[in-house]
């Protein structure tokens, strides 16, 4: 004979499939406030993003796990094609749920709905820049976690919406041009690939504005800068968030990413011989120290010798398994000692960097 908790678990699936909020078989409390990354094949979505009007072309979950459980559950809350119940939606604000959950599966449609609700918010003059800038990072976020890790999802398609972000980065930032501060504000720090590249992206666009780049340029940069890492997503999670001093064969595995990024990339028609160089040479070194290349200053691509000093910074400025963050002020010392001692970076592009972090 079932349990009494199963038979309500049953129940609520039945209301899920019916459409109909769920009379949730758990208890308020059992909801886990703060999203992670996949897990269990479900992906997070921010609270804030579902709308209050609307229907939803996806199932909607929320992550539960009871204090006596090993693992968490994801328990349905809302099914496609249904609008978010007001009800609910007040419940969870109270909770300070900040996010729900979508299969995996359904990325291309959360992507494809975001992508929607984004053009239509940049669009209103009722929003602020920094709440437009705010979406947008949200929903690049989105779009870069499925194509960071989904590699047979990857396509022209996906690629050309990247631009879509870039592009509204970058009149984001052009039109806050004397007030760049907000691109600080709105980037996060995580653990991710995709995370760590959207804010060298973001930070790249800002500084390109600063130097007096022409849209053209810096669309193709933010491109390459938005995509530099994606070679890393063939080497394993716990080797990238090691603790302990890495093996010789995993340091040699971590040094041919700019490789296997440049090799994943070049198959793609969207992307220019620049950006794609970028990639490649992202760790190399002004005194030759570097990898895959051993490249020396006159060597390397202008483009790569600014995209060094904006992968070290956004780095040196997150924490790390190994690392807590570094200040800003820190982490440009750093690297001006670094410079004094190898000549590691480019000196003009250096500067006029460290002149851009003291205008914002």
């Amino acid at each position: 004979m079932p349990s009494v908790r199963m038979g309500k678990a049953a129940a609520a699936e039945s209301s899920f499939r019916t459409g109909k909020i769920l009379d949730f078989p758990f208890k308020l409390w059992e909801i886990i406030p703060t999203g992670k990354d996949q897990e269990q094949g479900y992906l997070p979505l921010l609270f804030a993003q579902l709308p209050r009007e609307g229907k939803i072309p996806f199932d909607v979950y929320l992550k539960v796990k009871h204090k006596d459980a090993l693992q968490p559950r994801f328990i349905p809350c809302c099914s496609r094609g249904q609008v978010f119940p007001e009800e609910w939606r007040r419940k969870l604000q109270q909770l300070r749920i900040s996010s729900v959950y979508f299969a995996a599966a359904d990325a291309p449609a959360a992507v494809g709905y975001l992508e929607g609700r984004l053009e239509e918010t940049l669009e209103s003059p009722h929003r602020s820049n920094l709440k437009k800038a705010i979406l947008t990072y949200d929903v690049a976020q989105l779009w870069a976690r499925n194509f960071f890790g989904s590699p047979h999802g990857r396509d022209d398609g996906q690629l050309a919406l990247s631009l879509k972000f870039i592009d509204s980065f970058l009149h984001l930032v052009r039109q806050e041009k004397s007030n760049l501060g907000f691109v600080f504000e709105i980037r996060r720090h995580d653990l991710n690939l995709y995370t760590h590249c959207i804010n060298v992206c973001l930070l790249g666009l800002a500084f390109l504005s600063f130097l007096g780049w022409d849209e053209d340029k810096a669309r193709a940069f933010g491109l390459g800068a938005m995509l530099h890492d994606i070679g890393l997503t063939e080497t394993a999670p716990e080797v990238l968030q090691k603790k302990a001093p890495l093996t010789q064969e995993e340091r040699e595995r971590i040094d041919r990413h700019p490789t296997r990024g440049f090799q994943v990339l070049k198959s793609f028609g969207g992307i220019g011989y620049d950006s794609l160089i970028m990639v490649l040479q992202h760790h190399e070194n002004g005194d030759g120290s570097g990898y895959p290349q051993r490249l020396n200053l006159p060597s390397i691509h202008p483009w790569a010798r600014i995209l060094r000093i904006l992968d070290t910074y956004e780095a040196m400025t997150a924490d790390r398994p190994w690392r807590l963050a570094r200040s800003p002020r820190e982490a440009l010392w750093t690297m001006r000692n670094d410079w004094q001692r190898g000549q590691i970076y480019a000196p003009a592009y250096l500067t006029a960097f460290i002149k851009f972090l003291g205008n914002r």
